[in-house]
């Protein structure tokens, strides 16, 4: 890698763990809308 490599896994290991995070975040917004749809059918 040219002496680069510290750079590229670097930034590798951020895109994963942005692309985690917004997996994870978008489970969790999912999971709270469907509850409160669930709760204003009910009402």
């Amino acid at each position: 890698m040219g002496g680069y490599a510290l750079y590229v896994w670097t930034a590798y290991g951020i895109a994963a763990v942005v692309l985690v995070g917004n997996i994870i975040h978008a489970r969790l917004r999912q999971r709270r809308i469907t509850r409160q749809l669930q709760r204003e059918d009910k009402l």
